[in-house]
């Protein structure tokens, strides 16, 4: 499977990596923009996530696996970002 890059934009807000899946391997290079990444996930089908309080901090590489079917958002924290996926 080859990785797709992503953009992780505007800075400070959810972006839907994924859908309707149950495992990922999300990647990125620490740089000091963005600051962090933070990453969550919902149901699949339902409204995506608004607080910007919520969400896990991601460290270099997520191995992602959950048993149903999600959504993945990806949030780039203090600048846009880029983060390399594998679906």
């Amino acid at each position: 499977m080859n990785p797709l890059n992503i953009l992780i934009e505007p800075k400070d807000t959810w972006v839907k990596v994924a859908t309707s899946i149950k495992k990922c391997l999300i990647e990125h290079e620490v740089s000091t923009i963005p600051n962090h990444y933070k990453y969550t996930y919902v149901d699949t089908g339902t409204a995506s996530p608004t607080s910007t309080i919520i969400g896990i901090r991601l460290k270099e590489q997520l191995d992602f696996n959950h048993s149903t079917y999600v959504d993945l958002y990806i949030m780039a924290v203090g600048g846009e970002g880029v983060i390399q996926a594998q679906l």
